[in-house]
């Protein structure tokens, strides 16, 4: 393991670091929960046992190179604008809340520990799991562990839309990839405890989340997750729907 707590940015740009510098600073509130440093300069943020023993309440993957970038434009089969080069040059992927992830380059399937700290796999969300219907001036860079439902980025214009689980449609946008992370970041910052943790339970999507929030409260005869009684407890307290919770 690493032990330099340097803020890994392998881009040679000086954009790299001044596009996301904000971002990463707000990132550090939470190294109070303890962060450790790999060897290929990866960061995991906080410590989340609520979720499980091992999960991190953010994961900031090592940025890659210029030809490892170039690779994915191969693999995917497009020309990647700047903005999402300089992203991958400063990460390579992250994850926040453990809710939302952007997508990167998976570099190997070893069977170490250090080698399952890896994004989700970029190449594969654009072939084999391609989203039914998006546009050919688009890419899938990430998604909601909430639903399912994809982050894409236009290749032309750089805005991200938000989209819906089964196939493409457009429910919202940010202009561009730097905003859709700080106003994600902030919107679930305000979702969280300090420590990382979504309570009481609610939506971590941008929109909607209606329907499948009923599906988890009304899960009563499986072994009810660590935010049921919470969730339930703080909704009669103040008189909330479902639609009240959402709203919140």
């Amino acid at each position: 393991m690493g032990g330099n707590n340097a803020i890994p940015v392998l881009g040679k740009h000086k954009e790299v670091k001044t596009m996301y510098r904000k971002f990463i600073e707000d990132l550090k509130k939470f190294e109070s929960l303890g962060v450790e440093v790999l060897d290929d300069g990866t960061r995991l943020i906080g410590k989340a046992p609520f979720i499980a023993p091992l999960a991190r309440v953010h994961l900031l993957y090592a940025g890659i190179y210029d030809g490892e970038i170039d690779y994915l434009e191969s693999q995917v089969g497009c020309k990647f604008p700047n903005s999402l080069r300089l992203f991958f040059q400063c990460f390579n992927g992250l994850m926040l809340f453990n809710c939302v992830s952007v997508y990167g380059l998976r570099k190997n399937n070893e069977r170490s520990i250090d080698s399952t700290w890896q994004p989700f796999d970029f190449i594969f969300y654009n072939n084999e799991e391609k989203l039914p219907g998006l546009p050919n001036d688009m890419v899938v860079i990430g998604g909601y562990r909430w639903n399912g439902s994809k982050l894409c980025l236009n290749l032309k214009t750089e805005e991200v839309i938000f989209s819906s689980t089964d196939s493409y449609k457009e429910l919202m946008k940010w202009s561009s990839l730097e905003e859709m992370l700080g106003s994600e970041l902030n919107r679930l910052s305000n979702r969280h405890t300090k420590e990382g943790k979504n309570i009481p339970y609610r939506p971590t999507v941008p929109m909607g989340g209606k329907e499948e929030l009923e599906k988890r409260l009304n899960k009563t005869k499986r072994k009810k997750p660590y935010w049921y009684d919470e969730t339930i407890e703080f909704m009669k307290k103040n008189n909330y729907s479902i639609e009240g919770l959402l709203n919140l």
